[in-house]
């Protein structure tokens, strides 16, 4: 069972807190599951927490209506992602992504979402260009709305590198529905 450190889960509630305020967020809250509810409020940035409470917050989030339906959602859980991204990579890291070449970034994909999950797989496959390709994502388990989370996340961490345009999906995403077991990121210049 993979598990998340808690400044994904401090970011993601930070950016719902942020976007839409205390009452959007209590919103969110009356819709988790009762178990949940004081966790999302103790949780601490260097601490791995099971997947679940997670899925159970961007589930929170979708049921709630804050972030729109369809296009709007997918949209709203991507800017998420960014924010996680920019919240949460250190200083050092900013300022390595920003003399990184594209190519370095593709290579050190593994390493960055081992940083904020445990108990997966990723391999990367380049394209000729070195930078752009297929990053697969195996273990995370069912997390229903990782999928354009990741890709706004994936996507802030190219911009930081200066590649503009590029695009990122989840090749079997589809919204509301279960995760597979192995996630397949394509990212490709638009």
């Amino acid at each position: 069972m993979s598990k998340i450190k808690g400044i994904g889960l401090r970011g993601a509630i930070e950016w719902i807190k942020k976007n839409y305020g205390e009452e959007g967020f209590q919103k969110v809250l009356d819709i988790s599951p009762p178990s949940l509810k004081e966790e999302y409020s103790n949780i601490l940035t260097s601490l791995w927490y099971p997947s679940q409470i997670a899925d159970s917050l961007f589930a929170a989030f979708a049921e709630s209506g804050l972030g729109g339906h369809g296009l709007d959602l997918d949209k709203s859980f991507r800017l998420l992602g960014a924010f996680i991204a920019e919240d949460n990579l250190s200083v050092l890291y900013k300022v390595l992504l920003v003399f990184a070449k594209p190519s370095v970034l593709l290579g050190s994909l593994p390493k960055i979402w081992k940083m904020y999950f445990d108990g997966i797989d990723v391999a990367v496959e380049p394209t000729s260009d070195g930078y752009t390709g297929t990053c697969r994502v195996k273990g995370l388990g069912d997390l229903r709305y990782i999928s354009p989370v990741a890709a706004g996340w994936l996507e802030f961490l190219y911009r930081k590198v200066g590649v503009k345009g590029i695009d990122v999906h989840e090749l079997n995403y589809r919204i509301d529905s279960p995760s597979n077991d192995e996630l397949i990121y394509k990212i490709w210049r638009k």
